[in-house]
């Protein structure tokens, strides 16, 4: 997907999907949404590998968001349309003649290494996409690796630079708070990926746009645009919040974030909850414009609210020692088993919430002054479900940080249902612990 015509070769970004097997032809349409889900999964790509080329990815498509969607509030735009100009792609396509008149010497080794023909390899016309190996293009003309990937940096530029200048698509410059609760999450994945601080800020930022922003009196509203909020939120957009409040307390170590998510919460069950089976339907039972409530397990091309609710309760539930609502998120998933099982594409924050169960979720607490540096390791390392708080002292109003010793250098707990182990003051250490758990 990365090397394909579906990512903005250029300026960074994926568009909503591609309509051939090798990711080559997309729909050119743009969507927050995706962007922030596989900006997401690139960050857990690079914390599992370390390979520089995600890192890339991540640098380069955070650079559009902010570039392109970032709001003046500090909140991020929903989309940009296929079309411009009445064609589809035509903002994104090039012609040989393009390149070659734009690039002069390097035109021939640019259209080796991102398939540029006279023919086009669309309608006529050609999608930047890389279907060779670095290496191979530079060997074929002489240049060492390093030399080949920076002239096809400096190439981009001049491209990108004179892509400017067309008629951009339409912007779609509503704010959605599912979307953006989405793309905070991304930023703090982002973030700790990758350590940088700017990320961090944005997510911060967002968030504190999301509270001024899509918060009234009664309750949070779905969309934000021109100064006014409506309709009423729906579950995926209190779901995202609560996700996103959970990851920005996991990268700020502020529990105020927390504490939000458990309010949040607790609003979602009051509001939203099927009693007789424990699910949520998709609008609140206040609604009264509603004539039939519908109720969504499926994970889409977002993820169902259901599901992330699951997931949320339990979490939060381990965070407060709330069994019922642990109880709840478990009592969900299992009730869909055999349907995951089956159909794991069809429910993939399910699965990924089984194989959680199944394997054990560790409880992780960073205890102790001057916790930066082990806050930074440990959020580089890549743990997909886990239970993590960080504070510079003990705390008895949550559970995994209640009743330790005060420390002078900061310590790791691994913890299962409260019950800790010997605490650690080394990343590797504590990663030696959860293989051994």
């Amino acid at each position: 997907m990365i090397d394909g015509g579906i990512y903005d070769q250029l300026a960074g970004g994926w568009a909503r999907y591609a309509t051939d097997n090798e990711w080559l032809i997309p729909h050119f349409e743009k969507m927050l949404y995706d962007n922030a889900l596989l900006l997401g999964a690139v960050s857990d790509a690079y914390s599992l590998t370390r390979n520089e080329k995600y890192r890339k990815i991540i640098v380069q498509t955070m650079g559009f968001v902010e570039k392109d969607w970032l709001s003046p509030e500090g909140g991020f735009f929903a989309a940009y349309d296929a079309d411009s100009e009445g064609v589809e792609g035509k903002y994104y396509v090039w012609d040989k003649d393009e390149i070659d008149k734009l690039l002069g010497a390097d035109a021939e080794v640019f259209s080796a290494y991102y398939d540029i023909t006279e023919r086009g390899n669309w309608e006529h016309s050609n999608i930047l996409h890389v279907n060779r190996k670095a290496i191979d293009v530079a060997i074929e003309f002489g240049l060492t690796e390093d030399a080949f990937l920076e002239k096809m940096d400096a190439c981009k530029i001049i491209l990108l630079k004179y892509r400017t200048q067309r008629v951009p698509p339409l912007l779609d410059d509503k704010l959605l708070l599912s979307w953006n609760a989405m793309m905070v999450q991304a930023c703090c994945q982002t973030f700790a990926a990758t350590g940088i601080e700017k990320y961090r800020e944005m997510g911060v930022k967002a968030m504190e746009f999301i509270w001024s922003s899509f918060r009234q009196p009664d309750g949070f509203y779905h969309s934000f645009k021109n100064g006014q909020a409506r309709p009423p939120a729906f579950l995926d957009d209190y779901a995202c919040l609560v996700q996103a409040l959970i990851h920005l307390h996991e990268v700020t170590a502020d529990s105020s974030y927390l504490d939000k998510a458990r309010e949040i919460t607790e609003e979602v069950i009051r509001d939203f909850s099927e009693l007789e089976t424990g699910f949520f339907f998709f609008t609140p039972a206040n609604r009264k414009d509603i004539i039939v409530r519908k109720k969504e397990v499926y994970d889409g091309a977002t993820p169902s609210g259901n599901a992330l609710m699951a997931v949320n309760l339990f979490y939060l539930g381990v965070v407060y020692d709330l069994a019922g609502w642990r109880n709840r998120g478990e009592k969900m998933l299992l009730s869909l088993e055999q349907a995951v099982i089956r159909y794991p594409g069809s429910f993939g924050v399910w699965a990924g919430f089984l194989q959680a169960l199944i394997y054990g979720i560790p409880e992780i607490a960073l205890i102790g002054p001057n916790f930066r540096d082990l806050h930074l390791d440990f959020l580089r390392i890549f743990t997909p479900l886990r239970v993590f708080q960080t504070a510079s002292k003990p705390d008895n109003r949550y559970p995994l940080l209640a009743n330790k010793p005060e420390t002078s250098a900061p310590q790791f707990y691994l913890c299962k249902q409260y019950s800790c182990q010997k605490p650690v003051n080394e990343v590797d250490s504590l990663v030696a612990l959860m293989k051994n758990v």
